[in-house]
């Protein structure tokens, strides 16, 4: 586990070298200079304040902020941004509108007749070259009543209709998905040439299908459980064997759904694998105890009034197959364009599916106190139970990868325990 944890730490030490890339934009400086260069793209999720980038790939590293510049945009990716002085009213939850004038930074959506904007939440909109203004909404409460003020609808209907949109614009919602369709719809209406910023190509795929394959060295112990016979009583007792570290196979697929943001860094999976656990165990077992207590008292405080033990010698021949289904998150870490590191972490549950089981006691002490005894409820239990999962991986040239799983605990029928697995897989598409 340390040898884990070790490799992780330096993984995650090479994320502020290997994240991002420099990739081909400009910014308009504050004397409306338009300078080509390479800029550092982080994927934001929010409005960046500043940006780095080089004039070339040979030269060194810099930094600006929107202070020294207008705007800044990344060809080929949805990050397009501009300084704007606007009259704004940031809060949605108070009734009374106050709007203030401010210097912010704009994310920059549709850029045409009828031009989109947003902050987080809110939006903005300019018809042609006038004025930037915000398309307001309201939503606060009253007692214990909502109530929702959509002054943006009469903003549109005043300034932006076209054809047939009236009526859609008395349904329409204060989301982004609704603000982009209108605007690219009323572009389309006045025959206005437009570019929406928020499509564009990935070069990488938004799924993946792989199959894998790998091994687990697997740390179990296994449950035996037996009965003490005394006249017409039974006892039940068990214990558990030492554990025995042993290799189970896997096979299965992995599906893979990369997240639309930071790079296409983070991924979700599903990764269905069906395992096959093979086992001997051969061992003597000393002083395998059942006391006896006086009747009518608790274990805790009553008592002995028979005490023995038994040296048992244990045998057994093991197959098990179950099936895994792990659920994850993955973050990757680019190396370069063509390799990445990553780690990973997944829930899930183990399903099982077939046990053959064979178990022998061998008695070889003699203590006179210790009566006959039989097996008992060794019988294959097809309970579902959970695991946890954490590891870290490589993937080459997009296609293959090698990862290694640390498993916290398993439990399958009646053996249980930890596992390490190494995982190949190969991606289809």
């Amino acid at each position: 586990m340390k040898k884990l944890l070790f490799f992780l730490g330096i993984m995650m030490s090479t994320y502020y070298y290997s994240q991002t890339n420099f990739v081909n934009g400009y910014f308009i400086d504050a004397n409306n200079n338009k300078i080509e260069c390479l800029i550092k793209n982080y994927d934001w999720a929010n409005i960046p304040n500043q940006i780095e980038y080089k004039l070339s790939d040979e030269s060194n590293v810099e930094t600006i902020d929107f202070g020294r510049m207008k705007a800044f945009r990344i060809y080929d990716t949805p990050h397009y941004y501009k300084k704007a002085t606007v009259m704004v009213d940031f809060n949605a939850k108070r009734k009374e509108v106050a709007p203030v004038e401010q210097s912010v930074v704009l994310r920059v959506l549709i850029e045409g007749k009828a031009s989109l904007y947003n902050i987080n939440t809110i939006f903005f909109y300019q018809k042609d070259d006038g004025e930037i203004k915000q398309l307001l909404f309201k939503e606060y409460l009253e007692g214990i009543k909502n109530y929702k003020d959509n002054w943006f609808r009469t903003e549109l209907i005043n300034e932006l209709e076209c054809g047939d949109n009236a009526a859609k614009i008395k349904k329409i919602a204060y989301e982004k998905k609704d603000m982009l369709s209108f605007f690219r719809n009323y572009n389309e209406c006045t025959f206005s040439n437009f570019t929406d910023y928020t499509i564009v190509k990935s070069g990488m795929p938004k799924y993946n299908l792989k199959i894998q394959s790998g091994v687990s060295f697997n740390n179990f112990s296994k449950d035996i459980n037996f009965l003490s016979l005394k006249g017409d009583a039974a006892v039940p007792y068990s214990f558990s064997t030492d554990p025995a570290f042993q290799a189970s196979f896997a096979i299965g697929v992995e599906f893979e759904g990369i997240l639309p943001f930071n790079n296409d860094n983070w991924s979700i999976y599903v990764s269905p694998n069906l395992q096959i656990y093979n086992n001997t165990y051969s061992k003597t077992h000393y002083s395998v105890y059942n006391d006896k207590y006086e009747a009518g008292w608790a274990p805790s405080t009553g008592t002995i009034v028979r005490s023995y033990s038994y040296d048992f010698e244990v045998y057994t021949e093991s197959q098990y197959y179950f099936l895994e289904l792990p659920i994850g998150a993955r973050r990757y870490f680019y190396i370069s364009p063509s390799s990445r590191i990553f780690i990973e972490g997944s829930f899930g549950v183990i399903v099982p599916l077939k046990v053959t089981d064979r178990i022998e006691l061998n008695q070889i002490n003699t203590d006179p106190k210790a009566p006959p005894y039989m097996l008992d409820g060794n019988e294959f239990n097809p309970i579902i139970t959970s695991t946890t999962k954490f590891g870290a991986g490589y993937t080459f040239q997009n296609k293959f990868s090698i990862s290694a799983q640390y498993s916290l605990y398993k439990r399958i029928s009646n053996i249980h325990g930890n596992s390490i697995s190494i995982i190949l897989g190969y991606r289809l598409f």
